[in-house]
């Protein structure tokens, strides 16, 4: 549990900017798409894309708790010196989108390539090639296998992870029609949804508008920020991250089970190394300033922690506050350029002084 809190901490320092549409599915992707039809239902989804739905993309479904994760992406053509991509590059992709996708860090020998698929080239009418790998060790070991179709404007990657020791579960044959079956769809550039309804209160297009149970909310926050991350598993834990001015001030909610590894000890501790691993002094950080506050707020034992990552240009000052109610642990981080604080101050003490805790819908 320390570990994934870690990994919430890190996730907003390193954040890639994406938006994310309404239900955590891919209805607001403009222009070029791929779809799959014939998945079963997911039991949770991870969805972002840049430039308001036009940039790249990427869409993942989890089945069966994660044992097996089938994700889409769209990225760019070309490299960031502006040189094309090609078949030949498959072997650095795969090592560059698992670095930044999953944090997982992969030797490009051991990734099985093939840099033409005749049989799905003839398909999709565009160059194709496949990745082979695995990730992780023991019962942690995965089995992945990528398929990277190159078109002229963007490189869409299909992947699919398995638990390997459970593969015998899954109809080989399925997963093959799937990909054989997957469909490029231009969508509508308005990147509208049928369903996306908005409620009386104007809220039912949040992304966190279904979570279950108790949840915490920061109604003074624009409706209209970019959605970087929102996730929501069986487990009960929720991520939900969101940017405003271009990734200027980013907002993340968490919420994981309480339990042994939640206590604020425990979290003091996972705010201090994660402080650590990304450069910064754990003894700098203010713990607790504003705890009797939100304590009194919310109703709930509360801790807190400010501090500052970075030099010069690159500095971002970070406000976190953790929430212990009886089920649950809320983490809230906010996360803005330094030299931007003084413009974000007032509506930071705005925003955090209206937070409150709700059930259900709300």
């Amino acid at each position: 549990m320390g570990k994934r809190i870690g990994t919430f901490f890190v996730f907003a320092l390193a954040f890639s900017l994406f938006a994310a549409p309404v239900r955590a599915n891919d209805a607001k992707v403009k222009g070029v798409w791929m779809e799959i039809p014939g998945l079963p239902e997911a039991s949770s989804t991870t969805f972002n894309v840049q430039s308001d739905g036009e940039g790249e993309a990427y869409f993942e479904r989890d089945f069966d708790g994660g044992i097996l994760k089938v994700s889409i992406e769209r990225i760019y053509s070309e490299d960031r010196n502006g040189e094309a991509l090609t078949p030949g590059d498959t072997g650095k992709l795969v090592v560059e989108l698992q670095r930044l996708r999953k944090d997982i860090e992969i030797d490009p020998d051991d990734v099985e390539i093939t840099e033409s698929v005749e049989e799905l080239e003839e398909i999709y009418s565009h160059p194709v090639a496949t990745a082979r790998y695995t990730t992780g060790e023991d019962e942690d070991m995965r089995g992945n296998q990528d398929i990277f179709i190159f078109t002229d404007g963007w490189i869409f990657r299909v992947h699919l992870s398995l638990v390997a020791d459970r593969m015998e579960d899954y109809d080989g044959e399925e997963m093959k029609d799937w990909f054989e079956n997957m469909k490029f769809v231009d969508r509508d550039p308005s990147g509208a949804s049928d369903n996306e309804e908005e409620s009386q209160d104007g809220h039912a297009s949040r992304a966190d508008a279904g979570v279950d149970g108790l949840w915490l909310r920061i109604p003074d926050f624009p409706d209209d920020a970019e959605v970087i991350e929102f996730t929501a598993d069986d487990d009960g834990e929720v991520t939900y991250i969101r940017a405003l001015d271009d990734g200027a001030f980013v907002l993340g909610i968490y919420r994981t089970p309480a339990g042994d590894e939640t206590t604020p000890e425990k979290v003091k501790e996972s705010i201090a190394e994660s402080v650590t691993d990304r450069g910064g002094d754990a003894d700098d950080i203010e713990f607790d300033a504003g705890a009797e506050d939100f304590a009194e707020l919310l109703s709930y034992p509360c801790m807190t922690a400010e501090y500052e990552i970075g030099e010069n240009e690159e500095a971002k000052r970070f406000g976190m506050i953790a929430v212990f109610t009886d089920d649950h642990v809320f983490l809230v981080q906010a996360v803005v350029s330094a030299d931007r604080f003084d413009e974000y101050s007032d509506r930071i003490e705005e925003w955090f002084s209206h937070m409150k805790l709700v059930r259900g819908g709300f």
